[in-house]
């Protein structure tokens, strides 16, 4: 039995794999033909293609094959034959070896996404609670009708929702700290969006067909059109929510211009000037390559590192850890264009001319306090396996300097900050760190 259900999954890569591909060129085809359509659709245009996809390949398992007739050719001569639409050999030798490196990526994949629950699960439990008195107001606005739980946290520097039937919305605290009252309230709304659409389990569903067809590149390219998508349409029930477009597109933006560059999650994501062009009446078409230089993309993937220009490494910890918190996005782009080191070390000391609020004198004050504040944050605010200046409270002490009062509660632990103005927040701000 498990012997032929290896070689039924074997034939299904291959019965499946010219059917997955047919249906991505189709979706792509859509895509094109449906620039001005709403978001939604073509969502939905994507998530039929990935359905398809999936579709094919549980035939090809089950049922011999796509409506009961498999792409296979005559078996030809030699011990491995090359055929377009998936060559069929003279036996089953061939299908067991790659059923079997398919288990292996499908139990890797799970894994990563069990693993990725399971972290998420711990993050929202030690993030902080926050009572928020607007948002049943912006609830009624969205249409959800669930009660929804805000919570806060430095572990992460991009808003995101989770939660089916108890959804939460997870946001930076430097979200909350560095965002204007009704930037704040556009994100928010966008998260609502996503909980009004049920994004959370639609994702989970999304993964567990990528983990499943992980082998076909067009599967990748599909599930990015559904994200992509999807945020679209949560950014256009957000602006049908109120929320005035130009705001919304500056929200955007400065929440990109908060991300600590390691790594992580981004609300904003690579869609971020597509995303923009949009909110501001100046949508963009659906790049005009074909769906089958996905293949060629997935060949070239291993030599892209070696093609990229890499800023060395006391640079690149410069802009990264020094100065990340502070550093204009053009000012971090034209430092990533420099081509050598002199013109690196002229860039940096014009950055601290621009800062010193008393450029005739000799010292920087600007310079030396932001040092003193990074050497305060590491000696205090280091976590396990993180710097103090990664950390919530680092950052924090970082950007708005040191707290006029300061409460430290032993059991539970956690930790209130108040400053008596922060630009653009306004007076007696007050940070929480850890869990009350």
């Amino acid at each position: 039995m498990m012997d032929r259900m290896l070689v039924a999954v074997g034939w299904a890569m291959a019965d499946s794999f010219w059917w997955i591909t047919g249906m991505a060129v189709c979706v792509w085809v859509v895509l094109r033909l449906t620039e001005g359509a709403a978001p939604a659709v073509r969502y939905v245009v994507a998530g039929v293609g990935v359905a398809g996809a999936l579709f094919a390949f549980v035939a090809g398992v089950f049922g011999g094959g796509v409506a009961g007739v498999p792409v296979r050719l005559m078996a030809t001569t030699g011990p491995l034959p090359v055929a377009i639409g998936g060559a069929s050999f003279s036996g089953a030798e061939w299908a067991r070896p790659l059923s079997m490196v398919w288990l292996c990526g499908v139990m890797l994949l799970s894994l990563r996404t069990v693993g990725g629950w399971v972290y998420l699960r711990l993050l929202i439990r030690r993030a902080t609670v926050r009572d928020w008195p607007e948002m049943a107001t912006l609830c009624a606005r969205m249409g959800v009708r669930r009660g929804v739980e805000l919570r806060t946290t430095g572990r992460v520097d991009s808003p995101f929702t989770a939660g089916f039937w108890r959804p939460v919305i997870v946001m930076p605290v430097a979200a909350l700290a560095g965002l204007p009252a009704d930037q704040l309230e556009a994100v928010l709304l966008h998260e609502l969006a996503h909980i009004r659409r049920h994004d959370y389990l639609a994702e989970w569903m999304l993964q567990v067909i990528e983990t499943v067809l992980f082998y076909h590149p067009a599967i990748w390219w599909m599930s990015s059109m559904m994200r992509r998508e999807r945020e679209r349409a949560c950014d256009d029930m957000a602006i049908a929510s109120g929320v005035e477009r130009g705001c919304y597109a500056e929200a955007l933006v400065r929440l990109e211009e908060m991300r600590v560059p390691m790594g992580a999650n981004g609300w904003a994501g690579s869609d971020l000037r597509g995303r923009v062009m949009r909110v501001l009446g100046r949508p963009s078409r659906t790049p005009a390559w074909p769906v089958l230089a996905v293949l060629a993309l997935a060949l070239a993937a291993p030599f892209a590192p070696l093609m990229v220009a890499q800023v060395p490494k006391p640079y690149s910890m410069w802009l990264n850890e020094d100065v990340t918190y502070i550093i204009e996005p053009a000012e971090r782009r034209r430092f990533e264009s420099l081509a050598d080191n002199a013109e690196r070390e002229q860039f940096i000391e014009q950055f601290w001319k621009r800062r010193d609020p008393t450029p005739a004198t000799m010292e920087n004050e600007r310079k030396e306090e932001h040092y003193r504040r990074i050497s305060y944050s590491n000696e205090l605010f280091k976590e396990a396996g993180k710097p103090g200046w990664a950390t919530e409270r680092g950052r924090t002490y970082i950007v708005f300097g040191p707290p006029d009062e300061r409460e430290v509660h032993t059991d539970p632990w956690f930790e209130q900050w108040r400053y008596s103005y922060v630009e653009g927040r306004g007076k007696n701000v007050v940070f929480t760190f850890g869990k009350r």
